[in-house]
């Protein structure tokens, strides 16, 4: 055999040789190059630099570009703001970006469901003091529920009319449309009466609460 022919097989061989170590082997950047955890395909350690990601612009969270295919597991920083992303963390989930929920302020982009039970509920805790004056609160739609919000002021609304009463009177107006008797206070000198409804807008004192000249008739209307 002539030796260039052997020496052209031995190459040949150490190519191989490396290409099944470099196959099967692991990577570690950074300090202490020869310290690497064994569960690691890739190790990074540093004390004073990290890791840059990928920066792209994505163009909303249903189109992959600038990829040309959403590919599951892809993990980039968005830089722009525009339609329904904002700068942050997202990772492909094969159909869509999805942006990561971190400790800072964020965006869901898509109805998020939190599914709870009686055993596992949810909680959230730190919160300062409200005012009810001015803050929102939340509500639920119970046919979709999605959540939502409200003024704190349409919680619990009521009206208010004081009516100096003639002699002998006893029917008065409401402030308010009448829904519902049992959301109606009748106050005859600051005690309180009982009455009927008598259309929409009208209730009647209980017969024992005829009015005389000049009784003050407080009526209290909740929404």
């Amino acid at each position: 055999m002539k030796k260039g022919s052997i020496k052209v097989k031995y190459i040949g061989v150490g190519i191989l040789v490396i290409f099944y170590f470099l196959g099967n082997a692991q990577m570690k950047v950074g300090d202490n190059p020869t310290v690497i955890n064994t569960n690691s395909i890739l190790e990074l350690e540093s004390i004073n630099q990290g890791l840059l990601m990928p920066r792209v612009a994505l163009d909303s969270t249903t189109v992959a570009s600038p990829l040309t295919a959403h590919i599951a597991g892809m993990t980039v920083y968005n830089t722009a703001t525009i339609k329904n992303v904002t700068p942050g963390f997202y990772y492909n989930d094969g159909t869509k970006w999805v942006k990561m929920i971190g400790s800072g302020l964020s965006v869901l982009n898509t109805p998020t469901t939190i599914g709870t039970s009686p055993f596992n509920t949810l909680s959230i805790t730190g919160l300062g003091p409200g005012n009810l004056g001015t803050d929102e609160v939340v509500t639920i739609d119970p046919s979709t529920g999605l959540i939502k919000k409200v003024p704190s002021s349409m919680l619990v609304q009521e009206e208010q009319t004081l009516i100096i009463a003639s002699a002998g009177q006893t029917q008065f107006a409401t402030p308010l449309v009448i829904t519902d008797i049992d959301k109606i206070n009748v106050y005859r000198n600051g005690v309180r009466v009982a009455a009927t409804v008598v259309n929409a807008t009208t209730i009647q004192l209980e017969s024992e609460a005829t009015s005389v000249l000049g009784d003050e008739i407080r009526i209290v209307q909740i929404r």
